[in-house]
């Protein structure tokens, strides 16, 4: 796929949430291009028994069997704005204990059940000019003791300085209380990207070309005690430490301004200790860990900063998404919705620019650049239709199930209360404004399913500033 060419014109950004009244950016254009995509390869690999039987696709060679595919740019596990990956592992613990319970049952009934492999490996290998060679891998085990632990660990590494390492450890019942079991979550994150770009605060037009670069570095821990209420319900308590640091880093071109030096005093700009603590509710009442065809995945968050925990920054999170699959005919065809929206409320002096609502990247709006829009609140709403392409059994190991999909987003980040405000105001003029004033992608998809284990998503995006971006992630959107 050729580099994306965008133009050279660098447009007005929104006013920041500065400590000082330099609200808007002014100096020669940005001349930067974006990053060309990535041509990754992720073959599926994993240890084969011997006994183990070669299985095909009709028509179809062994090599696409072991899942060629084609990815995009760097992409790690740290973004600004808030991060569900606590609720999700939550959530995914719940839909494989619902369907253990199914599956044991079937066998109890004399049914025929193929549990398959409970672990997966996806090595990444990738080229790209403007990062250099890529190699990482994507591992996760859904049950690997007799305790039923569950772990998961991704690592990326490229010649140009991008470092990203994710790893988490679940104890499914660490203890009992008042009956009903207690989960322990255990997630450890590191990323570095000299080459992070900055786009500017609230929903601007400053794309596609960034208005600065920096280099960040975040460093989090976090510990989770989940209270499974019912077996579709968890209240779960997480603190942690979270460290981020923000230097110049590396440039495309020397026309491109280092953010550290065009917006000196924005605040975050010198990183810091932001250690939450948070109370978060889940409900999920999904039957099926990589491909479900209906059912519900919500959840609410409160999410804590403050000095008294080590912090440097003061300011508290509100966070929920709500979202629910339908099949349309049958569990071939699936569509689903989802509502997301976060709010931070704090003094603006409180707010580092890199923890603010965000959209844009691989888990939302694939159709713009990771943290395109950043903002002191947001509002999401999303949709996807999912189609069943083809289903195979891969060596014994999975059901290997392949799913295109069309997806679509509409959204916006706000500010300010203010702007906030003057948006929902409720007028003659209220469904154009909204109309007018969010920002809108559309693309299509691949979903690779790996029996119980793993999903990987590829994504195509496209929006009124980008036309193709990809991303590669191995997590839900639903």
């Amino acid at each position: 796929m050729p580099a994306r060419r965008h133009a050279t014109t660098r447009r007005e950004p929104g006013d920041p949430l500065a400590r000082n009244r330099r609200a808007r950016a002014d100096g020669a254009p940005v001349t930067r291009g974006r990053r060309a995509p990535y041509r990754r390869v992720s073959p599926l690999t994993a240890e084969r028994p011997h006994s183990a039987r070669s299985g095909r696709l009709a028509g179809v060679p062994e090599s696409l069997c072991i899942l060629l595919m084609l990815g995009g740019g760097f992409a790690g596990p740290a973004r600004a704005g808030v991060n569900a990956s606590t609720e999700n592992a939550i959530s995914q613990i719940m839909i494989q204990s619902a369907y253990t319970r199914s599956t044991e049952a079937a066998e109890k009934s004399g049914r025929p059940v193929h549990r398959g492999s409970q672990s997966a490996i996806l090595p990444q290998v990738a080229e790209n000019p403007s990062e250099g060679i890529l190699v990482g891998f994507e591992y996760a085990n859904r049950d690997f003791t007799p305790a039923h632990l569950a772990g998961s660990a991704g690592l990326v590494y490229t010649t140009e300085g991008q470092r990203a390492f994710d790893g988490s450890m679940l104890v499914p019942e660490l203890f009992t209380l008042a009956n009903r079991p207690v989960l322990d979550l255990m997630q450890v994150r590191y990323f570095m990207d000299p080459t992070q770009e900055y786009f500017g605060l609230g929903n601007n037009s400053a794309g596609p070309n960034p208005l600065s670069t920096h280099s960040i570095r975040r460093e989090t821990v976090l510990e989770t005690l989940g209270w499974r209420l019912t077996p579709r319900v968890t209240l779960a308590l997480t603190a942690g430490l979270n460290h981020v640091s923000i230097g110049k880093g590396v440039r495309g071109d020397a026309s491109t301004p280092y953010t550290t030096s065009l917006f000196p005093h924005l605040v975050g700009i010198h990183g810091g200790m932001t250690n939450p603590v948070s109370l978060s509710v889940i409900y999920d009442d999904r039957k099926n860990l990589t491909e479900p065809s209906r059912g519900w995945n919500a959840y609410a968050k409160i999410q804590h900063v403050g000095p008294e925990l080590g912090s440097d920054y003061h300011y508290t999170r509100y966070a929920f998404s709500a979202s629910y699959l339908f099949p349309i005919v049958n569990a071939d065809h699936v569509m689903g919705v989802r509502l997301r929206g976060q709010y931070l409320n704090g003094s603006v002096h409180e707010l580092p620019f890199y923890e603010l609502a965000s959209l844009g990247g691989d888990q939302n709006m694939e159709g713009y650049h990771k943290d395109r829009f950043l903002g002191q609140s947001d509002i999401l709403f999303t949709t996807e239709y999912r189609q069943k392409l083809s289903r195979f059994n891969f060596r014994d190991l999975w059901n290997v199930r392949l799913d295109g999909v069309l997806f679509g987003d509409a959204g916006r980040v706000f500010v300010n209360a203010k702007s906030r405000q003057q948006q929902f105001r409720v007028n003659s003029d209220l469904i154009p404004r909204v109309i007018h004033n969010f920002r809108y992608d559309y693309g299509a998809g691949l979903r690779i399913a790996l029996g119980q284990v793993l999903v990987a998503r590829l994504d195509l995006g496209f929006s009124q500033e980008y036309k193709g971006l990809t991303y590669l992630s191995f997590s839900k959107v639903f």
